[in-house]
């Protein structure tokens, strides 16, 4: 796994939350799931609109019935799961 990268962090607009650049990591998961979408837009799986908002475009493929969901199991499986352990492992700092 990555090591974290420390990130210029600058004053966010809205409460003054700080807002920080993304890792390498994070922005790696970003251009897979991007990737996953265009091809399942590609294959006709998604609607092309649906690139745009992962959480819809996971939506729409839910509602669109078992036969999408389980020809993109494959390739949103393995993003899924790195997913989970970055959010277990994110959720572990926060606690210490």
């Amino acid at each position: 796994m990555l090591e974290k990268e420390e990130q210029p962090q600058a004053k966010g607009e809205l409460g003054g939350k700080e807002k920080r650049a993304p890792s390498l990591e994070e922005l790696s998961y970003a251009l897979y799931l991007y990737g996953v979408l265009k091809f399942l837009c590609h294959n006709g799986i998604l609607s092309t609109d649906s690139v745009a908002d992962p959480k819809s475009a996971i939506e729409s493929l839910v509602r669109s019935g078992i036969n999408n969901v389980m020809a993109s199991l494959r390739l949103l499986e393995p993003y899924l799961v790195e997913l989970k352990k970055l959010c277990e492992a994110a959720y572990e700092e926060e606690k210490e």
